[in-house]
């Protein structure tokens, strides 16, 4: 079985699911915002911003990698 990186398995155009992409990503950065603001550095965790963006602390991982990214 031939092995390919995620950037071949994802060479479809895929409308939906690029505009999904968008607003999770635009709700993560408010959430990370407002709990920032709220929290402080410490208080602000990744679960808890992804708590309150609807989304999975995994998706925050993969898509921003650290915390610092959300600032």
């Amino acid at each position: 079985m031939e092995r390919r990186d995620k950037a071949d398995q994802r060479r479809y155009n895929a409308p939906v699911r690029q505009a999904a992409a968008v607003r999770n990503r635009a709700r993560v950065l408010t959430a990370a915002k407002r709990t920032f603001e709220q929290r402080g550095w410490q208080g602000a965790t990744i679960p808890l911003i992804a708590q309150r963006a609807g989304v999975s602390h995994q998706m925050i991982e993969a898509t921003f990698g650290t915390k610092a990214a959300l600032l």
